[in-house]
């Protein structure tokens, strides 16, 4: 992903979407904690809700990545396959380390 194209997509100058990066990233990694919390207390339902959280905020953002794997996880959780849910979550994580770099936001 380009910083420059996605600050364009979204219609702000760098230093704002550097701002809503910024906040995406840092309430993402509080949600993946939640999401994490709830899988460790085997609540799929609670791990769904979160991940259609986090799909919202990606579609906002239009971040292509964090869209797919929020849909994936969204769906695993429905499904009861919580181990696959766990594995999305921790490349979810991964994909807002991506982010972090880029938008150079430090978590």
């Amino acid at each position: 992903m380009n910083f420059q194209t996605l600050s364009k997509d979204i219609g702000l100058d760098e230093e704002e979407c550097r701002e809503l990066l910024t906040l995406f990233v840092e309430t993402s990694l509080h949600e993946i904690h939640a999401v994490e919390t709830a899988l460790g207390a085997a609540d799929p339902s609670k791990a769904a809700e979160i991940a259609h959280s986090l799909k919202g905020a990606a579609v906002n953002l239009g971040l292509e990545e964090c869209l797919d794997l929020a849909v994936e996880m969204e769906a695993t959780a429905r499904s009861n396959r919580l181990s696959e849910t766990a594995l999305l979550t921790a490349e979810f994580k991964k994909a807002l380390e991506t982010l972090a770099i880029l938008a150079r936001v430090d978590i």
